[in-house]
């Protein structure tokens, strides 16, 4: 599979996810790295046996973004257990550099613009680490 068909596959993922597909490819498109491998709905085996998707995940980087849409701020005791069980099933896997990063799409547009620029800058210290680290 070309990369050009990889990534709209896996953007494809969000699909009925408005606001999550919005942010997603936001942060792809600033992005502007076709050296990263993003993941969405990455597949992480729960500690108690079920599964959750996490929204966007950079294997390379150990970095992943999840977006909370309206539906979370019901929800958001579940919530943090389900990102507290994705953390653990993560370092279980010998990351222990992983990080999560969350953002809230019931924020106003400059408010989730500037989340977005926070991520931006953490994904581009993690490939300057990784860079480093490759010594590529």
């Amino acid at each position: 599979m070309n990369k050009r068909d990889y990534l709209v596959k896996t953007f494809s993922r969000t699909k009925r996810k408005d606001y999550e597909n919005y942010i997603l490819t936001a942060i792809w498109h600033k992005l502007d790295n076709m050296n990263l491998k993003p993941v969405s709905q990455q597949y992480v085996k729960r500690p108690n046996g079920k599964h959750a998707l996490m929204d966007l995940y950079f294997p390379q980087l150990h970095i992943g973004i999840e977006v909370d849409e309206a539906y979370h701020q019901d929800n958001q005791k579940a919530d943090e257990l389900r990102m507290d069980d994705i953390i653990s099933a993560v370092n279980e896997e010998s990351i222990k550099d992983f990080q999560c990063f969350r953002i809230d799409a019931t924020k106003s547009l400059d408010e989730i613009n500037d989340r977005i620029k926070e991520i931006l800058a953490a994904i581009n210290d993690g490939i300057k680490h990784y860079i480093e680290v490759a010594d590529i």
